[in-house]
């Protein structure tokens, strides 16, 4: 099984939520001996979404906490020339991604880490990059 696993934003909600799913699976992960990250991509999405929704200072707080028991990946200069040649060969199959997905995308594939979503469709274009699914 894969060591280390960025958690994407959509699996994030899910867990701060309390989804059952979610929890057993990161759980049992861990016990595994996973360790778990995220990027500052997908900080920027999550407190994005706090900032938007009627209970700001309490998803805030969520973020915050959920900040603190993750590892956090940000860019490289490697791993933007990695999304632009991925972003431009994708757009010239007529397959582009959305941009933060694509960041995401290069953190993960600089960084070794598999990454766990529920956007498939997206990350499934990206040669290399090891998909846990949900």
């Amino acid at each position: 099984m894969e060591t280390k696993v960025v958690l994407d934003t959509n699996v994030i909600v899910d867990f701060l939520r309390n989804k059952s799913e979610i929890i057993r699976r990161i759980h049992e992960m861990r016990l595994d001996g996973v360790t778990f990250g995220t990027t500052h991509i997908n900080v920027f999405e999550l407190f994005h979404g706090a900032y938007k929704s009627s209970h700001t200072e309490k998803n805030l707080s969520a973020v915050k906490g959920f900040l603190k028991s993750v590892f956090l990946l940000g860019t490289t200069p490697e791993s933007m020339e990695i999304a632009a040649k991925m972003l431009a060969e994708l757009e010239r199959k007529g397959l582009p991604i959305e941009m933060r997905d694509i960041l995401i995308a290069s953190i993960c594939l600089v960084s070794s880490f598999a990454i766990m979503t529920k956007n498939v469709s997206h990350f499934e274009r990206i040669p290399g990059l090891e998909i846990i699914k949900l």
